[in-house]
């Protein structure tokens, strides 16, 4: 289950939730609670128990967090 976080199925259910909700929605939440940079991930080097795709996957949800944290400190988007 080590690479779970990894997988590109977005479906995936959080285990740590209260509430039915997926483990990006989790994630989410979470950022919402918390002062989140994104920086060091997306600078960093693929680590070497990735492959590509699933390092994609993790840059790719990084970006999409980052961009819906963005949007909702300029009012774009509600919470």
């Amino acid at each position: 289950m080590g690479k779970i976080a990894f997988s590109e199925d977005e479906d995936i259910l959080s285990q740590t939730s209260e509430q039915d909700e997926t483990l990006q929605q989790a994630a989410y939440e979470a950022i919402n609670h918390a002062e989140v940079s994104f920086d060091n991930v997306l600078g960093m080097k693929k680590p070497e128990d990735l492959d590509d795709a699933q390092w994609d996957a993790v840059l790719q949800r990084c970006r999409e967090l980052h961009q819906r944290v963005g949007m909702e400190e300029y009012g774009k988007l509600d919470k």
